[in-house]
């Protein structure tokens, strides 16, 4: 990664052990001190994604996305099995 004159530059960030997903990512964000905006390509991948979604609705509860995603998952054992975002 590199900073310069308030534009980010995301050449590889991987972060991996997030509830069993790795996030990996690649971009720029610019104007980081005042209206920041950019492009960023992501991808989550993991052997099952249900743990990583349940995480994310525990952390973010009002999120509806998270929220459904995790009612799906209990109701569907496997849902989210071998899974890539």
């Amino acid at each position: 990664m590199r900073l310069r004159n308030g534009l980010l530059e995301i050449d590889r960030l991987s972060i991996g052990g997030l509830a069993g997903a790795t996030i990996s990512a690649t971009g720029t964000i610019e104007n980081l001190a005042s209206r920041p905006g950019g492009d960023i390509d992501a991808s989550i991948v993991a052997v099952d994604l249900a743990p990583f979604i349940e995480a994310a609705a525990a952390r973010f509860p009002d999120n509806v996305l998270a929220r459904e995603l995790t009612a799906r998952a209990a109701a569907h054992p496997g849902l989210f099995e071998d899974a890539r975002l």
